[in-house]
């Protein structure tokens, strides 16, 4: 038997389960990374404001709806775009926003591309309803609680 310690064994660079647990944890923030981009694809040029407001320097047109290259046309580049999400379905809603110097401030609604003239907005932009964000949030702390904290444990005093 190996007189070293759990973290001893666990620290060696040759140690495989240290290699193998490794390439897990980094496959799992590429797979939950990947669908936390709320900043829509035809925005080439643009710097964050704020969480989902995004200052606009350049717009792919190619990659706008109908509605969307309508109102492009119109008024050219936003100064900003917003994300929301709809109360009740959830569905990303895109704001434009136009604030020019010596001008009225204009704003548009796009749902999934479309144009809309109001909508329920909800400045949160996860996918989720209130009640299933807090759902989620107890079931994580009770999942961490009972089943990552004893792994934790053995795999830190295990010999």
């Amino acid at each position: 038997m190996d007189p070293r310690s759990g973290v001893e064994r666990w620290a060696q660079k040759d140690n495989p389960s240290r290699w193998k647990w490794g390439i897990i944890i980094g496959l799992l923030f590429l797979v939950f990374g990947g669908g936390c981009s709320t900043k829509p694809g035809y925005l080439e040029e643009a710097t964050v404001v704020f969480e989902n407001r995004w200052k606009v320097k350049e717009i792919d047109p190619s990659d706008l709806s109908e509605d969307e290259k309508q109102v492009y046309d119109t008024f050219g580049t936003p100064t900003y775009v917003r994300l929301f999400r709809t109360m009740d379905t959830r569905e990303k809603v895109y704001e434009w926003v136009y604030d020019q110097p010596n001008a009225p401030l204009q704003v548009f609604l796009f749902t999934e591309g479309k144009r809309v003239a109001d909508a329920p907005l909800d400045p949160n932009p996860s996918v989720f309803r209130e009640s299933t964000r807090r759902a989620l949030r107890r079931a994580g702390l009770i999942t961490g609680a009972v089943v990552v904290v004893p792994i934790l444990i053995f795999l830190i005093f295990s010999n």
